[in-house]
């Protein structure tokens, strides 16, 4: 609630598109009581815009981002990056325990087994390396 009791409602929106580039904006909805009006600002990350929509949906302003702004959701999108990345790391991880209990089930194996076995370690290590390290912008080796 702001100091002239509107409530409002934010959020950070991110999409990651099928060609894996990241399509982000900060919206804000704002709800004044009473009026029935309802007011959504939206920082689009791609565009570098603030742009006002009324209650209808009708676009009100826009403008460019200022720097601080377009600094501040740079800063949300690779927070969110680094989260949805850090849980891929969770879950590779889960996925890896049993994978391993699956090898270390084999009483000989082959040399090929053992090599792909490596493979999967290095990636799994790396995987936690960058966990423990918060090094999570990108994961493509783990």
């Amino acid at each position: 609630m702001d100091n002239n009791g509107s409530q409002f409602f934010a959020c950070f929106v991110s999409y990651v598109l099928e060609d894996k580039n990241t399509v982000s904006t900060f919206q804000r909805s704002t709800f004044v009581p009473g009026s029935g009006l309802r007011q959504v600002e939206v920082w689009d990350s791609v565009a570098l815009t603030y742009t006002v929509f009324d209650g209808a949906g009708t676009q009100v302003s826009q403008r460019p981002l200022m720097p601080s702004e377009a600094t501040d959701i740079q800063a949300r999108e690779l927070a969110s990056i680094a989260d949805a990345n850090a849980e891929s790391i969770r879950t590779k991880a889960s996925q890896a325990l049993t994978a391993n209990a699956t090898y270390l089930a084999i009483p000989a194996p082959t040399a090929t087994e053992v090599r792909t076995q490596t493979e999967l370690l290095t990636k799994e290590v790396n995987g936690l390396i960058r966990l423990l390290l918060n090094q999570l912008d990108d994961i493509s080796d783990t």
